[in-house]
């Protein structure tokens, strides 16, 4: 896993002035069971430099990626699609079952485990930074299942 976690932040680095400042670690989607045609993808991100804004996400595995979040609705936990996740300076954020997460409508195909789907992030400034996402087993809980739960920050 160090090996992608250098090569993420090599493309991060890569992107441009904003972007160069958000450190992305440990991507990962669930592998989709039997015809679902959704899926989600988690990871952390960890902002070392000015306030900055995801505004978009997009991958050519699905027709449509979304930002998403988790609110209260009464007694009901409902997700709901976010237009941005701003970015304070020195904030960290992670992407987590049952709260945010990047939403992956229209798959193309089955996310199968042990392949990865490519991921962008675009930020409010126009940079963008494109992600490789391991796709781990239907009931992975984190990045930990599939690496031995090598060191990853929250």
């Amino acid at each position: 896993m160090s090996n992608l976690r250098s090569l993420l932040v090599w493309l991060v680095l890569a992107t441009g002035a904003a972007a160069a400042d958000v450190e992305i670690t440990d991507p990962w989607a669930r592998a989709t069971p039997g015809a679902a045609v959704n899926g989600a993808v988690y990871l952390s991100l960890t902002n070392h430099g000015a306030d900055t804004t995801i505004i978009a996400t997009a991958s050519p595995t699905a027709k449509a990626a979304s930002l998403h979040g988790h609110e209260m609705d009464g007694d009901m936990m409902r997700m709901r699609a976010l237009e941005y996740i701003a970015l304070g300076e020195g904030e960290a954020v992670t992407f987590a079952p049952g709260g945010l997460h990047i939403m992956l409508m229209g798959l193309a195909a089955p996310l199968v485990e042990g392949e990865t789907l490519a991921l962008t992030l675009s930020f409010a400034d126009g940079d963008t930074v494109n992600v490789s996402v391991p796709i781990l087993s239907v009931g992975a809980i984190g990045p930990g299942d599939s690496h031995g739960g090598h060191g990853h920050h929250h």
